[in-house]
């Protein structure tokens, strides 16, 4: 129990190589044990981190066979399976593995955040994207959606409230530094809320909330908080009918579109940046569609 938990630690916080390694042990040498089939997830999710989505994927199948009906761990996996083979393009096997996911919710009592982060998947996965028609943009020339066809667009909806949206920031920000110029766009989409957090000048990681903002007061908010936050992808502020439209319940809440403005993967909540980076990898390698003749 004690290598669980520790693996599981390790993967959450980031060290993959570490959480692999503990949780390999323990299915080696307890491969019978329940905690061995408890193990099969974060460690499918470690591995797909590495950017190993096949060697993630056989074990998650394996870990669905085993795990019991109704339990967290079941259908953490069915959620994850679903994610790795949205990474791979398999759009019919991955809505399967979420339809699977919100069967046993039906069968063995409701979660209310899994069945919503299954439900957005199943709705968006494979539709074309909609339009973000409505909107402010900082740091960036603004453009739509349908301008954007042809190239790869990461739509990360969030907050400034939101530690958890703040957290993925950095990444975000590494992830755009290092793929921009071979035709991907990430966005920060947003919307008015009366109260927000600003970062202090001094440290970006400390700050203070903020209350009682109009949409004209939000908007300054926003342009200062990108100053002073440090990130160089634009900030799009659009209404709460785009986030409807998106489905958005949780955030931070990311969305991949792919060169033919169709959505490709998602994501609800904070995480690693390994599977994220391998999707985008392969939309990138993609070819744009040609433009039409005549």
């Amino acid at each position: 129990k004690c290598l669980l938990v520790i693996g599981t630690d390790h993967g959450l916080k980031g060290s993959q190589v570490e959480a692999t390694r503990i949780l390999e042990t323990l299915l080696e040498k307890f491969p019978d044990s329940a905690e061995s089939k408890k193990a099969g997830v974060p460690l499918a999710r470690a591995y797909s981190e590495a950017g190993q989505i096949d060697k993630a994927l056989t074990l998650i199948r394996k870990t669905t066979d085993q795990l019991e009906a109704g339990s967290i761990e079941i259908r953490e996996a069915w959620m994850l399976r679903g994610d790795l083979h949205a990474a791979r393009g398999e759009v019919l096997d991955a809505r399967r593995a979420w339809s699977r996911l919100i069967d046993d919710l039906e069968r063995y009592g409701n979660d209310a955040r899994a069945r919503r982060n299954s439900t957005v998947r199943l709705s968006l996965l494979g539709k074309k994207a909609p339009l973000l028609n409505s909107s402010t943009w900082f740091g960036g020339d603004r453009k739509t959606l349908t301008q954007l066809r042809g190239e790869v667009v990461l739509l990360d909806f969030w907050a400034t409230w939101c530690g958890p949206c703040r957290e993925l920031m950095p990444g975000l920000d590494r992830i755009h530094q290092s793929h921009k110029d071979q035709g991907l766009n990430v966005l920060g989409i947003t919307k008015p809320y009366a109260r927000g957090w600003l970062p202090s000048k001094e440290d970006p990681k400390r700050g203070q909330g903020i209350n009682g903002m109009d949409r004209t007061a939000f908007l300054m908010h926003v342009s200062e908080f990108r100053k002073r936050f440090g990130v160089s992808y634009p900030f799009v502020v659009t209404s709460r009918s785009e986030f409807d439209s998106y489905g958005v319940g949780g955030i931070p809440m990311v969305v991949l579109i792919d060169r033919q403005g169709t959505i490709a993967w998602v994501r609800v909540g904070s995480g690693g940046e390994g599977l994220l980076e391998t999707v985008i990898g392969r939309l990138l390698a993609k070819q744009p569609p040609a433009p039409p003749s005549g």
